[in-house]
């Protein structure tokens, strides 16, 4: 198998297949080459750990146990939406698949949700000016700023959003997350 980058077009999820230990000391992943990732192809021996951050179990908003069976999986399931934006998904024994593929890890991770864990990340811009006023041009081009933040769990850097949205005022979340920071 071949290490995966971002500079490598690879199908699927190529971030949440990077090779190593699962963010913040969860387990090692099982690799996932990129001609395994779809669930179509047979992948003998795929055996990912089940890994679910403990902040997760943790969490008063986090999904009960999956064998709780309590879930509406592709629907909406009281205030949470399970459906995807990619189209329906499988439910193999009552856990949910992952709709791109295989990711080396089974069970949540770190997302609160079985299923579609959706966010929503505003996108702040403004042209880059001088102090008179007048665009910065760069290579010809105008410049670009955004609005990014550093995320407190893993230091990268981010668009601020939340995620766990549902039936909820998407902009007054997000302005929360301008003003509390993003964990």
């Amino acid at each position: 198998m071949g290490a995966l980058s971002s500079k490598t077009p690879t199908p699927g999820h190529w971030k949440s297949r990077a090779a190593g230990n699962y963010p913040n000391g969860g387990p090692v992943r099982f690799p996932v080459p990129d001609e395994k990732v779809s669930w179509s192809v047979e992948y003998e021996g795929y055996n990912p750990p089940e890994y679910t951050a403990d902040r997760v179990l943790q969490s008063p908003i986090a999904d009960k146990d999956i064998k709780s069976g309590e879930f509406k999986f592709n629907a909406l399931d009281g205030k949470v939406d399970r459906r995807s934006f990619i189209g329906s998904y499988s439910v193999i024994d009552g856990v949910p698949r992952n709709p791109v593929g295989r990711t080396g890890i089974a069970a949540r991770g770190r997302l609160r949700k079985w299923g579609p864990n959706h966010a929503a990340d505003p996108i702040v811009t403004r042209w880059k000016r001088t102090g008179t006023g007048e665009k910065v041009i760069r290579d010809e081009k105008p410049v670009l700023q955004f609005v990014s933040i550093e995320r407190k769990d893993n230091g990268e850097v981010a668009i601020p959003g939340v995620s766990g949205l549902v039936y909820v005022d998407c902009i007054y979340q997000s302005a929360v997350v301008f003003t509390e920071g993003h964990g």
